[in-house]
């Protein structure tokens, strides 16, 4: 592109820019933020549907281009895209998610930020233009005068289409809050819960079996336990305390000596709702002081048909997106959703976000022909509504070596995932082991 003063106002105090078959190049070299940079020279008035569309070849060094809300190019930036090495961020003002996109040095690129009346898609192509894939997506800005920029922090590269028009706003795929769904239970699995006999359990010591129940004297922490969980599955697991001495309380646990969940301590039953991470099915004694005892009797571990978990949110017809899901769920409980998902009836491979209100923790599971591979389990700040995100978009394969990021509240959570997307569907449905959970289920692709 020539670059028209009548169109663009460019600072560049030191010559690093030049024009040269049909496109913009930059120059190594930074003289401040904004020098070198270009800046429309006529506002745009906010609309849905005005999108910014862009084409740049990086080679090194930070680049900026996007939409600043003053005639005067400063930091002060409304929405935009960013390069910070060979990731890619958008910006929303001071806020920048890192996405699920990898550049590489000398692959052009193609960029869109289609404006809502309040908010922005941003979008990628790597074939120009012909596929455009969503790779985030806010409902905050509100800034109703714009001007669009390019901004060099030592870049060092080209860019060539750039250009403003009145597009179609594209809606959801899927913008829907499905009814939550009816938990349903299978036959227990837990081998001589109701300790009819001195069987079954493996015991550390000071733990006993006699009449109908387990009980445990001790000054240490302690389990009782049997491996009869399917790992993957998900359970109610339920516990009778009956009697509790100078002890904390007792806990499930996931091997012998690592608990899970909360400390319970109340005369009564007690449930944990779970996914299983080993095949270990027990009970520990935890904390307090010496000369502990507790009594516990009736174990179960019933498994949750995982169909009955799920609601229908529909086709999002693309492997690729953003899936949102506003998850507000009861403590104990998880809530999120699947997504890529083949089969509802029969689910076997599938993506699986979910917020787990049990131990604090945002999860991202990938499950291939029926085997779970946990790929993140983060520590969160829980919220009700809060949103949790995932964006997935094509690796440099295509669905074999999918990107795929997690995020909560804005925030991403761990690392970006490279998944095998290849067996997975297009389906998207709610998740909820309450069966009172509210999950509001939005997909853009």
């Amino acid at each position: 592109m020539a670059l028209s003063t009548k169109l663009w106002t460019p600072t560049d105090t030191t010559s690093k820019l030049t024009t040269s078959g049909g496109k913009l190049n930059w120059a190594a070299g930074l003289a401040a933020w904004g020098d070198p940079a270009v800046a429309g020279a006529y506002s745009l008035i906010r609309m849905a549907g005005l999108t910014l569309e862009f084409e740049i070849t990086p080679t090194s060094g930070t680049w900026h281009f996007g939409m600043h809300s003053s005639g005067t190019l400063t930091q002060n930036i409304a929405n935009y895209i960013r390069s910070t090495g060979t990731n890619l961020v958008a910006g929303i003002g001071a806020t920048q998610p890192v996405l699920p996109v990898t550049l590489s040095a000398g692959t052009s690129y193609r960029f869109r930020l289609v404006f809502k009346a309040a908010g922005c898609l941003w979008y990628y192509s790597t074939d120009s233009g012909k596929t455009w894939y969503a790779i985030w997506e806010e409902a905050t800005t509100s800034d109703a005068t714009l001007y669009a920029m390019l901004n060099s922090n030592q870049f060092v590269g080209s860019n060539g289409v750039v250009v403003v028009f009145k597009g179609a706003l594209t809606d959801p795929v899927i913008s829907t809050t499905p009814a939550a769904p009816t938990p349903s239970l299978g036959a227990d699995v837990a081998v001589n819960g109701v300790f009819a006999a001195d069987t079954n359990w493996t015991k550390d010591a000071g733990w006993s079996i006699a009449a109908g129940a387990a009980s445990v004297a001790t000054d240490g922490n302690v389990s009782i336990y049997q491996e009869t969980l399917t790992i993957g599955a998900w359970y109610k697991l339920s516990v009778g305390l009956t009697a509790l001495t100078n002890a904390s309380g007792i806990s499930f646990i996931s091997v012998a000596g690592t608990p899970i969940g909360p400390t319970f301590s109340a005369i009564q039953t007690h449930a944990l709702y779970c996914r299983a991470t080993t095949t270990t099915l027990g009970i520990m004694l935890r904390g307090g002081a010496a000369g502990k005892t507790a009594t516990i009797d009736n174990v179960k571990a019933e498994p949750y048909t995982l169909a009955s978990l799920l609601s229908s949110a529909g086709d999002a017809g693309s492997k690729y997106g953003i899936f949102d899901f506003a998850v507000t769920v009861g403590a104990t409980y998880q809530a999120g959703g699947l997504f890529c998902l083949d089969d509802a009836a029969t689910p076997a491979n599938y993506l699986h976000a979910y917020v787990d209100q049990t131990d604090g923790k945002a999860y991202l599971l990938k499950v291939v022909g029926g085997v779970t591979t946990e790929l993140i389990g983060t520590a969160i700040t829980y919220g009700a509504a809060d949103q949790l995100r995932v964006v997935v978009s094509p690796g440099t394969s295509g669905l074999s070596n999918a990107q795929v990021a997690l995020y909560y509240d804005g925030a991403k959570i761990g690392d970006t995932q490279t998944v095998d997307l290849t067996n997975m569907g297009t389906l998207a449905r709610s998740f909820d082991t309450s069966g009172a959970a509210t999950v509001a289920v939005t997909a853009n692709v």
